[in-house]
């Protein structure tokens, strides 16, 4: 969680704005739990065709988003227990992307690629 706060004082105006939020299963890009950078490595990048991750064969990856750099979501993949992550990009218009790579546990490992 993450908090801001912001005084302003105007002749003898006090106004407070205080903003909070939260960031969920998002990593940092640092295990913890070994202190083993984790950032997916995709490659081609870029890529015209089929993208592949070489980097997050021991996290299990259960799913694959990709994003539109405004966050619209424009492709969803499953993958089964122990899949290659491979994903298929000839759909998508030339372009940057957002890819998350979803483990089982929830958490979200965000990656950047182009599209030619």
């Amino acid at each position: 969680m993450c908090n801001f706060q912001n005084n302003y004082t105007k002749a003898g105006v006090n106004d407070t704005i205080q903003l909070t939020f939260a960031v969920n299963n998002i990593t940092t890009g640092i295990d913890e739990s070994n202190g083993v950078n984790i950032h997916p490595l995709v490659a081609p990048n870029p890529a015209s065709d089929i993208i592949s991750v070489l980097n997050m064969d021991n996290k299990h990856i259960k799913q694959v988003e990709v994003y539109t750099t405004d966050w619209k979501q424009v492709k969803i993949q499953a993958l089964a227990p122990g899949e290659e992550v491979k994903v298929n990009v000839e759909d998508l218009s030339a372009g940057s992307y957002i890819m998350l790579l979803k483990d089982a546990k929830g958490n979200a490992y965000p990656a950047k690629f182009i599209k030619r």
